[in-house]
């Protein structure tokens, strides 16, 4: 699970990783199980495009959002579908018709758009 929290400046977003993110795999799959691991980065996409999708939204609106948190959970459990759940938290009070405006932006960001297309792989030489 990737934990995506807004920080200063417009769209600036973080995740807690180890430092400089070094990325390795799992002890029980041969890796020494320090750092982010690949499918993390999945996730960690996900996330930040649906938490700076929300603040842009708000902007839209006139709103500044002070923190927002969205989650990232990829599920590979299930024989021949890989399943994105996720969750989001605006901390900001907001009237629940706005709110609902702001937040179905997640269905729409960037990154969602292109994981749900067809994906074909190239090797490039």
């Amino acid at each position: 699970m990737i934990d995506i929290i807004s920080r200063g400046g417009d769209y600036q977003c973080c995740f807690a990783a180890k430092e400089n993110i070094v990325i390795d795999t799992t002890q029980d799959k041969g890796g020494t199980g320090v750092g982010v691991r690949p499918h993390q980065l999945l996730e960690a996409a996900l996330a930040a495009c649906m938490n700076i999708a929300l603040r842009m939204k708000a902007k839209e609106y006139g709103i500044e959002l002070k923190k927002v948190t969205t989650s990232v959970s990829l599920n590979r459990d299930i024989a021949g579908k890989s399943i994105f759940e996720y969750q989001y938290n605006i901390c900001d009070e907001l009237p629940e018709n706005v709110k609902n405006i702001i937040t179905d932006i997640v269905k729409h960001c960037a990154v969602r758009k292109t994981l749900s297309k067809q994906i074909e792989f190239k090797e490039i030489q």
